[in-house]
């Protein structure tokens, strides 16, 4: 199932990620991981992604889609019959992309993780073994515990949309059901939602769109096929890995579901803590250091774009577009909705400020902030009394001053804006 790491949960067996290694500098934590590298829309697709060889040299200008204004594509000839057109997020289609990748690129759809368990057990499924087999839910990275832990979540991220993925969704139907009545009810039927599955029966599928699903994903063109019927009801298509060796097998999957389905999305493999054993057992290896995706599945990719065109909306889903925009553009999204006044915004989406803690363990918090608020003359709203952490945060310039108060140990922090709040980077001063 597709859960790019669990958005949030990232791979850490292969390539090394999301572990605190020490730096160049002794006194520096920082976070060892893709989604800490200098990101940008332009650089995403060309990580390992041969555009030169195969671009023809007859590359036509800039072209915005009206309609869909966040998406700008860039087209040009891959061969003498197929134009493909580059989204800004560095992934591939050869026609419209659907509602879902359009705010998924946006860093706009909230991701409902409805179950750990799945019954379908495919040996590529990358979702972390913290969920796996889990009953949990969550919103991003926030355990559901209650209905308003979704619409707290939604809000934080000023959220236009939500996905809901797994394991599988379908043995959580009610669950599934309750968040699309939930969230519709809560924001109306512009909130856009989408659900993975691969084993949904007609009868789920009908369920689920009276609820107000506006689009479903199949994992299995059987499947997709079985419900076909219900497409003038929902947006339906079929999410498959492009896996090396696997082309005849995509092939057919374009030839059942061709005038069928309404989209076909592709996504690049990739390494996971979960998957990375049984990946390496079939000879799969990454195709740089630098990348947590499978070599030849980009290859895949562009083959079956070729044999899709003209007869399927097919988009293929970069490895490093999931954590270099999807994921970054999400970060920056809640960052804005959420930084306290003396917070900034770093390129990654992260939260940047200062952290200050007494020397003596046992000082009252509130009784120091007020204490350095009259001594410093600070503003109110640039000391902020943090109980989860223990800790006084401010602004980084005013955490350099008081780092002089041998009284006090002061850090900079880098902090990611999810629900967990991991700091990526510490650095005393």
């Amino acid at each position: 199932m597709r859960s790019s790491k669990d958005l949030g949960a990232s791979a850490n067996t292969w390539p090394e990620s999301d572990l605190l290694t020490a730096s160049s500098k002794p006194e520096s934590r920082r976070l060892c991981s893709a989604r800490r590298r200098s990101f940008s829309p332009e650089s995403a697709g060309s990580q390992g992604m041969p555009f030169d060889s195969l671009n023809s040299g007859n590359a036509s200008p800039l072209v915005t889609n009206e309609k869909r204004p966040n998406i700008r594509l860039f087209t040009f000839r891959a061969n003498k019959r197929i134009m493909i057109a580059k989204t800004r997020g560095g992934t591939l289609t050869t026609g419209k992309l659907p509602r879902g990748c359009e705010l998924c690129m946006e860093g706009a759809k909230m991701v409902l993780f409805a179950t750990g368990f799945c019954n379908t057990g495919c040996f590529y499924c990358p979702i972390s073994f913290k969920r796996r087999d889990n009953r949990q839910a969550w919103a991003n990275e926030r355990p559901i515990s209650t209905d308003e832990d979704i619409l707290e979540e939604a809000r934080r991220m000023d959220a236009k949309g939500a996905s809901i993925t797994g394991g599988e969704p379908a043995l959580e139907i009610e669950r599934a059901l309750g968040y699309i009545r939930l969230l519709k009810k809560e924001y109306g039927k512009r909130f856009h939602m989408h659900l993975y599955t691969y084993s949904a029966s007609p009868e789920q599928v009908k369920a689920l769109s009276e609820a107000g699903l506006d689009e479903i994903r199949f994992h299995n063109p059987k499947t997709m096929l079985a419900s076909a019927h219900l497409s003038d009801r929902i947006d339906m298509g079929c999410e498959l890995p492009c896996i090396p060796g696997g082309e005849e097998t995509l092939k057919q999957c374009v030839d059942m579901i061709a005038g069928k389905a309404k989209f076909l999305n592709l996504n690049e493999l990739e390494f996971s803590e979960s998957n990375c054993d049984a990946l390496k057992a079939k000879g799969f290896v990454i195709k740089h250091e630098l990348s947590h995706a499978v070599k030849g599945s980009e290859e895949l990719g562009m083959t079956i774009l070729d044999y899709a065109d003209g007869r399927l909306d097919t988009h293929f889903c970069t490895s490093s577009f999931k954590d270099s925009v999807q994921y970054r553009n999400r970060l920056i999204r809640t960052s804005e909705n959420t930084r306290k006044p003396f917070e900034k915004i770093t390129p990654d989406g992260l939260l940047l400020k200062g952290a200050i803690k007494p020397k003596d363990p046992s000082e009252d918090l509130e009784k120091l902030k007020d204490k350095l608020l009259k001594k410093y003359s600070l503003a109110p709203d640039f000391l902020w009394v943090d109980t989860q952490k223990k800790r006084l945060e401010t602004s980084v310039p005013i955490a350099k001053r008081l780092a002089k108060n041998k009284e006090l140990q002061a850090e900079i922090i880098e902090e990611f804006p999810t629900w967990d709040r991991y700091e990526a980077e510490t650095t005393p001063l």
